[in-house]
């Protein structure tokens, strides 16, 4: 028991040197669009807005080039998804050849456009989509909550200086747990309009670096919550990192080991995940259940573009529940009725290819 304690407060030291190591960091004004290196490339923005009265709703925004693409000319994806909370979940992929991008050369400002003429426009402060089929808008009315706290870079990814090393190609970032933002929608068919939280994300990439991958969370105006899991390429170990927001708790959970402060069981073709994370002093239990009619699969940038042998499989409609302890006892229980649970790489249900 010792042993393990040792090894646990060994691993939250090296932790704890990974997060204030600043020589390789990302920054929050990584927001802005970056400049491609080589090809294939693909960098990709992720809003994710929740209104509990009506479900989610899902703007990626993304500029690519293919691996023939000498001039370095990029164009445009758009994922767009709409879960309503009783309902089945509409998708829409669309490829586009124009896209403008302006980024503001100053290192301390987070100020960018992306526009996609007569489609989208977004910027540091909003987001307007205008498609028949998908019309909707959101403004943010508050302050983001960034993943680190005012001790550690803010827009450090989650597994730290680990996935900003300077051999490790592609870069991910939470560039917000949770933003206040009032929003409209309507597809022709249902219009909504009111606030909601969004949750933001952003990343960069010029390969395929996991061999397995899980990601699940949800996020509403009193609780947001994210766990991701992968197995690197190059590294025989499964890392894993997560974060937990409340009105009572405010918690990292610093990159761990699967083996050792990690355990979880995953069954992607039943659409289950249990996961049990341990920082000193806390542990949390996650137990997410997605319906499998409910997973759509995934295949830009990570099959299309970049060369992944499978896609990942989403789903906008898993139940959630979180159990957070301290010194093994329960201190809190959320229930989420609507949230996300991915699978990807290894962890994919290759079922559904059949």
């Amino acid at each position: 028991m010792l042993t393990v304690i040792t090894m646990r407060i060994w691993l939250c030291v090296f932790s704890l040197f990974l997060m204030t190591s600043t020589a390789f960091s990302m920054d929050v004004d990584d927001i802005k669009p970056h400049q491609p290196t080589k090809s294939p490339w693909s960098e990709q923005w992720f809003y994710y807005l929740n209104d509990p009265e009506v479900g989610y709703y899902k703007v990626s925004f993304q500029t690519y080039l293919e691996g023939h693409s000498p001039a370095l000319t990029e164009k445009a994806y758009l994922h767009l998804a709409f879960a309503p909370k009783n309902g089945a979940v509409k998708t829409y992929d669309l490829y586009y050849d124009d896209v403008y991008l302006v980024a503001d050369e100053d290192p301390n400002s987070e100020s960018f456009q992306y526009i996609i003429p007569g489609v989208i426009e977004a910027d540091e402060q909003q987001v307007s989509v205008t498609l028949d089929e998908f019309n909707f808008s959101m403004r943010w009315i508050g302050e983001h909550k960034h993943y680190w706290g005012r001790f550690f870079n803010p827009g450090e990814g989650p597994f730290g200086l680990i996935s900003s090393l300077p051999f490790i190609d592609n870069r991910w970032f939470v560039y917000s747990m949770g933003t206040p933002a009032e929003y409209q929608f309507t597809d022709g068919e249902v219009t909504h309009q009111g606030v909601g939280t969004v949750s933001i994300d952003k990343g960069w990439y010029t390969t395929v670096n996991s061999d397995s991958f899980i990601y699940v969370f949800a996020a509403d105006e009193k609780t947001q919550f994210m766990f991701t899991g992968a197995e690197i390429n190059f590294f025989p170990i499964e890392m894993w990192a997560g974060r937990y927001l409340s009105e009572n708790q405010d918690l990292v959970f610093y990159p761990g080991i699967k083996g050792l402060s990690v355990a979880h069981v995953a069954d992607a073709c039943r659409g289950t995940f249990h996961l049990e994370m341990n920082k000193l002093f806390y542990k949390v239990v996650v137990e997410a259940k997605a319906p499998l009619d409910s997973f759509y699969d995934s295949t830009m940038p990570t099959v299309h573009l970049l060369g992944a042998q499978q896609p990942i499989m989403k789903s906008m409609y898993s139940e959630i529940n979180v159990k957070i302890y301290k010194f093994g006892k329960l201190i809190e229980e959320k229930d989420i009725a609507q949230g996300f649970l991915e699978f990807g790489d290894s962890q994919y249900c290759s079922d559904r290819l059949n």
